[in-house]
């Protein structure tokens, strides 16, 4: 009977520890603050670094040597003494001489704990390279292309990808399509690859270097730019594969998109509709000059990650990130990057845009449809 009676309080000691302990861990793993989550699966790259091709591994090393450069000779604070001001060039202006940069510096990235960074220097820049190639080869042969969805609202608000996203969508004309096709596969054999995808998220190309790491189980690699084909009539331009009611409800009218103009992003400049905000209407993105969302899905894993969505309004971005403060005049809009550097509003640079619409205007009979482009 004793050592029954043992046995039982053994048995309720054990349960009462195994209790307590689950409790506790359950406690403090609700505490965990996202962000932590995040950079170990997102910013941690020394799992990945061990099967880095030589050319990423040489590409990345230079671009901490240049930030560290930037540190040691103090040339981020370069970026504080002076308001670069630019006019948004004409698009059809377009020289084979290299475009005008703008000034950019990495050591002065910070990262909100609401909505963090996914990109990390090295992702940005492999970016903003593919861009560059992609920029010069789309304008010597004449093929139109434009910023959407995501990448043009980060330049909208950023100039520069929304510090969370972590993608670059454009927009192409069918009629250029089987032109880019070959003169791609001429010009960049070895340099670019370019792969139809069709998933749920619909059909569209993706192009990337082949030396950079791959996208989680599959056959392309990241950093790589979506590129989906617009269909158009004389008037209007629509998303490839959209049906006729969409066609209907879901295209744009030529006038807000063309001419297209040069916008900010990162260092390098590239086109976008003339009026922005027809993109954001027919997504009807309701929000997007108040809330701010990030999705728990990774391109650079090509899979969910539990812990990396999040939301946050602009007074909790402002302290991190730099942001667009704009003003129309009668024939004109100004557009001024701003970042808060101690607490003091500092102007970056300041761009002049012809005029375009700054009032958002949703259309009430797309509330219950669903119409990208």
């Amino acid at each position: 009977m004793v050592k029954l009676l043992q046995y039982c309080n053994l048995k309720l000691i054990i349960l009462f520890l195994f209790g307590y302990i689950l409790i506790n861990f359950f406690a403090s793993y609700k505490s965990f603050p996202k962000t932590n989550n995040y950079d170990k699966i997102i910013h941690n790259e020394n799992g990945q670094q061990s099967i880095w091709t030589y050319e990423m591994k040489l590409f990345c090393f230079k671009i901490q040597q240049y930030i560290d450069n930037e540190k040691k000779d103090k040339l981020s604070n370069l970026l504080f003494k002076r308001n670069i001001s630019i006019i948004s060039s004409n698009l059809n202006k377009y020289t084979k001489q290299q475009s005008r940069e703008i000034s950019y510096y990495y050591s002065n990235w910070r990262s909100s704990p609401d909505l963090p960074r996914r990109l990390t220097p090295c992702d940005h820049q492999l970016y903003i390279e593919l861009l560059r190639i992609l920029d010069h080869f789309f304008r010597r042969h004449s093929i139109s292309y434009m910023m959407i969805d995501g990448t043009l609202l980060g330049s909208y608000t950023n100039h520069d990808f929304l510090p969370w996203d972590d993608d670059v969508d454009l927009r192409v004309l069918m009629r250029d399509r089987s032109r880019m096709y070959t003169l791609l596969h001429q010009e960049f054999e070895h340099t670019i690859r370019i792969l139809n995808i069709s998933n749920e998220f619909g059909r569209y190309d993706i192009l990337y270097f082949p030396w950079s790491p791959k996208a989680g189980i599959y056959n392309w690699s990241y950093p790589n730019v979506h590129i989906t084909y617009l269909d158009e009539n004389s008037t209007h331009v629509w998303r490839e594969y959209n049906d006729n009611y969409s066609i209907h409800d879901c295209s744009i009218s030529k006038l807000d998109i063309f001419p297209l103009v040069w916008r900010p992003f990162g260092q390098i400049w590239l086109p976008a509709p003339r009026e922005p905000l027809v993109i954001f209407e027919l997504l009807q993105w309701k929000s997007f000059d108040k809330l701010y969302y990030a999705k728990n899905y990774s391109h650079k894993y090509e899979r969910a990650i539990p812990f990396i969505d999040g939301r946050a309004r602009l007074h909790q971005l402002y302290p991190y990130y730099p942001w667009v403060k704009r003003y129309c005049l009668k024939t004109y809009c100004i557009e001024q990057l701003v970042a808060i550097y101690n607490n003091t509003n500092i102007t970056i640079h300041t761009v002049q845009f012809e005029k375009y619409r700054i009032k958002p205007s949703f259309d009430s009979k797309l509330k219950n449809r669903t119409c990208s482009l």
